[in-house]
């Protein structure tokens, strides 16, 4: 990254088109400013089985987690096993997470079958070299 000043106006910019890579080489640090890429996945729930619809992602900065269902509740938890006592969408809700975003797992069950849409945003690993 490159970060360039604005003459007379006391503020910067960081240029996010240097230093692409695909794996970090000596002396580099991964960065993650830049591009998002999107995971969509659509999933249908047999009832009364958890299902583990997506696994821990440290870049994961944003998700969303929809009840497409036309009866019954999706329910969702981090990091463990949703069942009936973790949170819940009811019929048509969405969840949105776009600013704090959890990196854990994601796990949804229903009691009856259910169908349902999880989309995950990460930022596309980016290459710089130390110090920049």
């Amino acid at each position: 990254m490159k970060t360039l000043e604005i003459a007379g106006q006391g503020m910067s910019v960081t240029r996010l088109d240097s230093h692409f890579g695909t794996a970090a080489k000596p002396g580099q640090r991964i960065t993650r400013d830049g591009p998002i890429r999107s995971t969509p996945i659509p999933f249908r729930l047999v009832a009364g089985q958890p299902f583990n619809v997506s696994a821990a992602n440290d870049d994961r900065i944003g998700l969303i987690l929809q009840n497409r269902d036309a009866a019954a509740t999706l329910y969702y938890s981090f990091g463990g096993q949703a069942d009936l006592t973790t949170g819940a969408l009811s019929v048509g809700q969405t969840l949105l997470l776009d600013f704090i975003t959890p990196t854990d797992a994601l796990w949804v069950y229903a009691a009856a079958d259910c169908s349902g849409y999880f989309c995950e945003f990460a930022r596309v690993a980016r290459f710089g070299a130390q110090g920049e």
